[in-house]
């Protein structure tokens, strides 16, 4: 059996979201999970857009093959849209893309 994991950060929390995306980066990297894919939803975007600390992280996740995800709805109500995009974070409608995956057997975990 495989082990999908759907990391889904919504939290407002920059030490929360920190600390999700070392996880992310380390889980990834250690290979602890045979698949990972990670979600910006809600509060979580607005936060990532402003908190410059956080975005080099996002960097090295890419780097190592995880392209993040966000929000188009919430991103295009905070008009962080383009700066999300700018980050190189891919964003788009995820509601059907977090059903999607739980039906792939993905387990979620939400920050």
């Amino acid at each position: 059996m495989t082990s999908k994991l759907l990391i889904i950060i919504a939290s407002e929390n920059p030490e929360v979201i920190k600390t999700a995306l070392t996880y992310t980066y380390t889980a990834y990297k250690e290979r602890w999970l045979d698949d990972i894919k990670l979600v910006f939803f809600g509060p979580s975007e607005k936060t990532l857009a402003k908190e410059e600390e956080l975005q080099p992280t996002i960097s090295k996740l890419q780097r190592e093959g995880i392209i993040p995800l966000a929000c188009k709805a919430v991103a295009q109500e905070e008009n962080i849209e383009e700066k999300l995009i700018d980050l190189g974070i891919t964003v788009e409608y995820i509601g059907s893309y977090i059903s999607q995956k739980i039906r792939e057997g993905y387990q979620t975990q939400v920050w």
